[in-house]
């Protein structure tokens, strides 16, 4: 995979996919920046508020228009439910039954079938094997470990570095690897200074733990409020994309998770979930030496949760 997957994918989903703004915060700047700009990469204002429309449009665009079956914790089900009605093709999505109920109602709206399970991976995947029994032709579609996934996820990069063309280092959230994979391939094919940083959080840092232990790792039981990372290790198809071109790997804590969320809101004026300000948070200890991108991955998040957290 290079630049060019992104590049057709890109022309491939641009006619239905919103080109995100990148916002830009004096005050955060100063707070965070160390004396450089910090771009912000806004998902939470595209389809279905988060980055996920892009793999989910891509993919069904290029396979062939069989019943669909996914698990996911909320972004990719809504955004893999849209893409669905856009094409016409069947989706049925296996949830946790403890992610904000926003998601399972937007995942609805956009008519997919919703089967709410127990949270464990285990579970989540039995029933999506029982689906794929019982619906007679469907295919299972991963929410990251997919090249067209990938190549699609990777548009996020390719719109940031036509909208801030000079920085430094660009940030963006770990979880099973679709949206690094992709984004950190497309910037390191087309301009290899710019530092990509991955930002894990410490409670499912598996990734991060997998660059030290120089093997995939996978953690049993995550424990994050960041609910669209807690996937338990990266995909097949992330790890190598992800060991050649990511340079390092950050974990944060939840606290400054939920720090970076207060920040976003009183100086941007955006509503941001767990794991899309999980990037963000990696700024409150680490100090840039240059301009930065950041990708804000997701706004979907329950109104009460989010005053609860940020007040």
């Amino acid at each position: 995979m290079d630049e060019t997957n992104v590049q057709k994918a890109s022309e491939r989903i641009r006619k239905k996919i919103t080109k995100t703004p990148l916002l830009n915060s004096d005050v955060l700047d100063q707070i965070l920046g160390n004396g450089h700009r910090l771009f912000f990469k806004c998902e939470n204002f595209q389809i279905t508020r988060s980055y996920k429309p892009r793999g989910a449009l891509n993919a069904l665009i290029k396979k062939s228009k069989v019943p669909t079956v996914a698990r996911s914790s909320g972004n990719f089900a809504q955004a893999l439910a849209w893409a669905g009605k856009q094409l016409k093709v069947p989706v049925t999505v296996v949830m946790p039954n403890d992610i904000a109920r926003m998601k399972i109602k937007g995942t609805k709206r956009w008519g997919a079938e919703v089967i709410l399970t127990d949270p464990s991976y285990e579970a989540q995947k039995q029933a999506v094997d029982k689906l794929l029994h019982d619906i007679s032709g469907s295919e299972k579609l991963s929410p990251y470990d997919d090249l067209d996934i990938i190549e699609g996820q990777g548009t996020v990069a390719l719109e940031a570095m036509e909208q801030a063309p000079k920085v430094a280092h660009f940030l963006g959230p770990i979880g099973g690897g679709g949206l690094m994979s992709g984004c950190a391939a497309y910037i390191k094919e087309t301009d290899p200074q710019v530092q990509v940083i991955g930002v894990e959080p410490i409670g499912a840092s598996d990734y991060y733990q997998s660059r030290g232990q120089g093997k995939k790792v996978t953690i049993n039981h995550t424990d994050t409020i960041a609910e669209g990372l807690r996937t338990p290790c990266v995909g097949e198809n992330n790890w190598p994309l992800l060991n050649r071109y990511v340079d390092d790997v950050k974990t944060v804590p939840d606290e400054a998770i939920v720090q970076a969320m207060k920040l976003l809101f009183e100086h941007l004026g955006i509503v941001v979930e767990p794991s899309g300000a999980t990037a963000c948070g990696a700024l409150l200890n680490w100090k840039p030496t240059g301009d930065v991108v950041v990708v804000i991955s997701g706004g979907n998040i329950d109104p009460e949760k989010f005053i609860s957290l940020v007040q």
